[in-house]
């Protein structure tokens, strides 16, 4: 008898630990980024709202180490971009931002649900594209960058989840430069990063395996 109490805990920790899910989805950010968007509004001469939306889309893999706690890895790539008449034809600029992050999650479970609360940590890889004809340039930086994450799961079958997903997020950068130049907004006399503060909702699904 003790020793089939013994390989049933077994067989339920080795069950825990090999639980793994993966999910995709995507979804729209808030996001606030104030050099930036002082930037644009030299450019249009007027003035933007404080925050602008970007489409997010996402990828996570995650592991349970216990039945309440999860290690992961998500993967997320926001875009924004505007455009507007200029003297010389149509301006465009865009801003393209991969964050890939390192999460902690507290994991509550339910029947025919789950609760994910947590956050992450990691770097921030910025890109921006300028096009004022007859000129198209980019520029990028690195930076870093941390999120706090509330995600629901309900059930749709015995391993698959739909996923809707609220985050909030500080990214801390450095100045946009290329191999020529810094990105400068010459009216403010400053250098244009895009550090940003930015709330968001995402929708996608999981897979449990």
């Amino acid at each position: 008898m003790k020793k089939l109490i013994i390989l049933i805990f077994l067989l339920s920790v080795t069950s825990v630990k090999s639980q793994w899910d993966i999910s995709a989805g995507m979804g729209i950010n808030q996001v606030n980024a104030s050099s930036f968007r002082e930037y644009i509004n030299v450019i249009r001469n007027g003035d933007l709202n404080d925050f602008f939306t970007a489409a997010d889309f996402f990828g996570t893999v995650n592991y349970s180490v216990s039945e309440d706690y999860q290690v992961g890895i998500e993967i997320g790539y926001s875009i924004y971009s505007y455009n507007t008449d200029f003297i010389t034809g149509k301006y465009d600029i865009s801003l393209g931002v991969l964050r890939p992050s390192v999460l902690l999650l507290y994991v509550i479970t339910g029947e025919g649900y789950k609760l994910k609360l947590g956050g992450g940590v990691g770097i921030r890889l910025f890109n921006v594209n300028e096009k004022i004809p007859p000129i198209d340039q980019d520029f990028s930086t690195l930076g870093f960058g941390v999120l706090l994450k509330a995600e629901g799961y309900t059930k749709l079958s015995d391993n698959l989840y739909a996923v809707i997903g609220f985050d909030t997020r500080l990214d801390f950068t450095g100045d946009l430069e290329n191999d020529d130049l810094t990105l400068y907004n010459s009216v403010d006399r400053e250098n244009v990063t895009v550090g940003s503060f930015s709330v968001g909702i995402k929708l996608g699904v999981s897979y449990y395996f």
